[in-house]
């Protein structure tokens, strides 16, 4: 019987989890981070968060004046999110594989989902997709 790959793995564990997740995570715990992402980013800019999970990052951006692309690798996730801030665009993409026009992004977020990049992807994608 092959193997799941990561992906997989990832994603179907969050589409079992979501709820507890959800109620988890709470946005005073990043709060320092956020204001400072508020600071150099202005309003009206567009923002990708990556690995939005069920939104709260999102939402809280968007109650910031900012326009937000979430992305999850997780359905569940991704239901919750869409409940939570309906203003924000949602996409199913895993994140090691994002697929956007150079320069489409002002700013990004992986406040969460961070600590599964490697360094040499965060820099080509802060190149690539915000200009960096």
């Amino acid at each position: 019987m092959p193997s799941e790959s990561p992906g997989k793995i990832v994603e179907n564990g969050y589409d079992r989890i979501y709820k507890q997740y959800d109620n988890y995570r709470k946005i005073s715990v990043n709060r320092r981070e956020l204001d400072r992402f508020l600071k150099l980013i202005p309003k009206g800019s567009t923002v990708l968060d990556i690995g939005c999970g069920s939104g709260r990052i999102t939402k809280f951006l968007t109650d910031h004046d900012l326009n937000v692309v979430g992305i999850d690798i997780s359905r569940n996730m991704l239901k919750l999110a869409e409940e939570r801030t309906p203003e924000a665009e949602f996409l199913k993409q895993d994140m090691r594989k994002l697929d956007f026009p150079k320069k489409s992004f002002d700013g990004a977020l992986a406040l969460y989902s961070i600590s599964t990049f490697r360094e040499n992807i965060i820099q080509r994608y802060s190149r690539r997709y915000i200009g960096y």
